[in-house]
């Protein structure tokens, strides 16, 4: 009997903390951003899992939930939201993977903005990861780059041209960095913020 209680518990606790949990890539990216009747929702999951997707205004009203717990298989996802239903101002974002894992963000929707248009193959290429760091941030695509990193107010604290697939940020002061990436013809491929941290 004894015997039989330990394998019951051992059966128990493997099923319990042996189930998958949702695992997705370090970043959640919403593009473009500031948007206007459109933006995108993009990440990539290891594992297949349920999303929901949320929009909030800034008083925590749901404005827009265009994805309820669905299921959607492994891989890159390029969920595209349609925003006319919504006015101009700034918005939370959020995006739920199973029951545990939750990404934040902001957006701002802006009517001056005319083009939304954004190479999506160049998303799928260029991502900065992780976000928030604290040194290196590793950058998935590959060949020569032009990177620019600015601080919000317009201030550029590095250019650089590089092969490398890792930069680092150590000398950098912490705070929010807009980090623009531009192939060797120098069309602009990705622009994102970035969190320094220590």
């Amino acid at each position: 009997m004894k015997l039989l209680k330990v394998l019951f518990l051992l059966a128990f606790f493997s099923f319990q903390f042996g189930k998958a949990k949702a695992q997705i890539s370090d970043t959640v990216k919403v593009y473009p951003n500031p948007f206007n009747s459109e933006t995108n929702v993009c990440f990539t999951l290891i594992a297949s899992d349920t999303v929901t997707i949320i929009f909030y205004n800034r008083w925590g009203q749901t404005v827009l939930q265009p994805m309820t717990n669905q299921i959607l298989a492994a891989g890159l996802h390029i969920i595209n939201i349609q925003t006319d239903s919504i006015s101009q101002g700034s918005y939370f974002w959020r995006v739920d993977f199973g029951s545990s894992i939750k990404k934040v963000g902001w957006a701002i929707k802006s009517n001056s903005i005319t083009s939304n248009s954004q190479n999506i193959d160049a998303v799928k290429s260029f991502v900065l990861f992780p976000n928030p760091t604290s040194d290196l941030l590793s950058i998935s695509g590959e060949g020569l780059k032009e990177i620019r990193i600015s601080d919000l107010s317009g201030k550029e604290w590095q250019f650089f041209k590089t092969n490398l697939n890792q930069i680092s940020l150590k000398e950098l002061p912490n705070g929010m960095y807009n980090i623009q990436i531009s192939d060797r013809d120098k069309k602009l491929i990705l622009r994102e913020n970035i969190l320094k941290v220590d």
